[in-house]
């Protein structure tokens, strides 16, 4: 049972928000296992104007919890959300403490707001008074475990997937690039493909491409032919506790060759050196989903949580469904 006497919050005298962000940096710098997503140099790459925040819990010696968000302004509104190609922000909480009664003095501290929006990781899904305060949508993605056996992973694809893999041994090559752009082309032909218009920037993939190579935590691999023609790309970033398939994208004219799923195979091996758990970022789109399912991959489940305070806002968010679904 937890003895920690924590902040009486009734009367708790709010630090600086910087004097926070100064705290939250220094205790994050030395964690080597803190998620790469809410690691203040991702966060600064990510939100416009740096414009995340933070509020925690402490018992005057070590953190105990904490929640990382974006605050943004349209109007007169303001929401508590999560900024682009970020895939979970959120909690943080200490081994050993009671989650729910820290979680829910961590919301108390956050500052009014009329929309929350959250993708929380794996780790919150079960935190239960979230599901009667919140709206809960369920979402999931897939993973690989113990990628460091590459025998024993390969093994596990199904057949499909090894075909494309020695198909395309013989026509292309994985090479590490630079080329932002190029990646970014790519995935700009696929969303093409699927009628789609890419919901990111380059400047941002290009902010967080030139921010994790410089932690040591992201780099792009390129699947090219002889003739110097880009099949497909992807940009990878890690952590110790798992790596992520970010982004992808590939040239629909020439998808026969098999060389997204040489280079997913490849980004695999590459990760085994940093993590032992690769995460796909998998798509529930049935298309995208049915091909992950060709690695044999484990299914997690996270959610997005969701709270609109704002009758006005409520009422348009109402309108705006209702003529989505006529």
């Amino acid at each position: 049972m937890e003895t920690l006497v924590l902040n009486d919050i009734a009367n708790l005298q709010h630090p600086r928000m910087s004097d926070l962000k100064s705290q939250y940096e220094a205790f994050t710098s030395g964690n080597l296992r803190f998620p790469i997503f809410m690691r203040p140099w991702w966060l600064n790459a990510v939100s416009e104007g740096h414009s995340w925040d933070v509020v925690l819990l402490d018992d005057g010696a070590d953190i105990k919890a904490i929640f990382v968000y974006v605050l943004k302004t349209k109007g007169p509104f303001k929401s508590v959300g999560m900024p682009s190609l970020t895939p979970f922000l959120g909690f943080w909480f200490a081994e050993g403490i009671d989650r729910e009664s820290h979680a829910s003095k961590l919301l108390s501290m956050l500052p009014k707001h009329d929309k929350f929006y959250m993708q929380m990781n794996y780790e919150v899904f079960g935190l239960n008074f979230l599901n009667s305060e919140f709206k809960r949508e369920i979402l999931h993605t897939y993973t690989l475990s113990g990628i460091s056996d590459s025998a024993n992973i390969y093994s596990k694809f199904k057949q499909r997937i090894k075909g494309e893999i020695k198909k395309a041994e013989g026509q292309v090559k994985i090479v590490e690039t630079k080329d932002v752009e190029k990646l970014y082309a790519l995935c700009q032909l696929s969303y093409g493909r699927q009628g789609k218009k890419a919901n990111f920037s380059l400047e941002l993939v290009n902010n967080i491409y030139h921010a994790a190579v410089k932690n040591k935590s992201g780099t792009i691999l390129l699947a090219e032919d002889s003739k110097g023609k880009a099949h497909a790309a992807t940009l990878l970033v890690w952590d110790q506790n798992r790596a992520y398939y970010l982004l992808n994208g590939g040239d629909p004219a020439l998808r026969s060759s098999g060389a997204n799923s040489l280079l997913m195979w490849e980004a695999i091996k590459y990760c085994s050196q940093f993590t032992s758990t690769f995460d796909f970022e998998g798509s529930m789109i049935p298309g995208v989903e049915k091909y992950i399912q060709g690695y044999n991959p484990d299914r997690r489940q996270f959610a997005l949580f969701t709270k609109t305070n704002s009758k006005f806002v409520a009422a348009a968010e109402g309108l705006k469904k209702a003529f989505r679904d006529k």
